[in-house]
């Protein structure tokens, strides 16, 4: 289940998740959940509302299926990642 209140879907990204299909937005929550599972606490907010952008655009260009979707937000979640992993070493 969804936690409203660190979904990023519902709170900035309101304008552009109400213009994605129904069967879009439970696809992406769903991605969204998945990939920011592995992450500390679930993500912060701000991590998953990077990925959720990523999402909304991918859909925005067509990549609707789970597997597109998730190519997008493991992405997503790596270039995260590794910048934290940068900022942390002073590169």
């Amino acid at each position: 289940m969804v936690c409203w209140c660190h979904n990023p879907l519902s709170q900035r990204n309101v304008p552009s998740i109400l213009k994605v299909p129904t069967n879009f937005r439970a696809r992406i929550e769903a991605v969204l959940e998945e990939n920011c599972r592995e992450l500390h606490g679930g993500g912060d907010h701000e991590t998953r509302r990077i990925v959720a952008e990523k999402l909304l655009e991918a859909v925005n260009t067509g990549r609707t299926t789970l597997g597109e979707l998730g190519i997008v937000a493991r992405k997503a979640v790596a270039e995260i990642v590794a910048g934290s992993s940068d900022l942390a070493q002073g590169s």
